[in-house]
């Protein structure tokens, strides 16, 4: 089950956030780009039992954290708006029975994540979503999930080893990923939203 925690509510899910920042101590990198976690919302999924499986952090910031070379490309973005939002994403497999278990779990799980950060944008009538990434997550997203990025500089092409892109909340998928995942998965499924 996907679980909107907005700032406001931060003080209601003490051991859901524990546990989401737990993921942070891992990656110092990640922890640069998101400092000060007291504004961030968050969505997390848990599995039967409450614990954290995974999910993703969303957080405003002014436009200068993006990527230097994200900058000059979506600049105009950037420069009316001043702020930006930013997001990460995690996935703790070991709280997360099926993620050890079949490729579909991921599939599943990474589209609907895309939808809940797709809700999100849409109330917060943003244009795009700067993404930050450890490189399974990107690869996760790009590969099982599909997530149309419409500017990217992979982790080999970073200095951080993380990945950076733009995630456009105007633009739909692209075609060859809806056709490769109808034929992949012809019946819908969706993890308890």
């Amino acid at each position: 089950m996907f679980t909107l925690i907005e700032p406001n509510d931060h003080r209601l899910y003490p051991m859901l956030l524990d546990s989401t920042q737990e993921f942070f101590k891992g990656h110092p990198t990640l922890k640069e780009s998101f400092q000060d976690l007291t504004n961030a919302t968050f969505i997390v999924h848990t599995n039967e039992s409450q614990r954290v499986c995974g999910g993703a952090l969303l957080l405003k910031q002014n436009a200068s954290v993006l990527h230097k070379k994200v900058q000059k490309s979506i600049d105009a973005f950037a420069l009316k708006k001043k702020e930006v939002w930013t997001c990460t994403l995690f996935l703790q497999e070991e709280n997360n029975y099926f993620a050890c278990h079949t490729e579909f779990f991921f599939d599943i799980y990474y589209r609907n994540l895309y939808k809940k950060i797709i809700d999100f944008g849409t109330n917060e009538k943003a244009d795009f979503l700067y993404m930050t990434l450890v490189p399974g997550e990107y690869l996760c997203t790009e590969i099982m999930g599909c997530w149309p990025y419409v500017f990217e500089i992979k982790p080999q092409e970073s200095s951080s080893g993380l990945f950076h892109g733009v995630l456009s909340f105007k633009r739909n998928s692209p075609k060859n990923h809806r056709e490769n995942r109808i034929i992949k998965f012809p019946m819908e499924k969706s993890l308890a939203a």
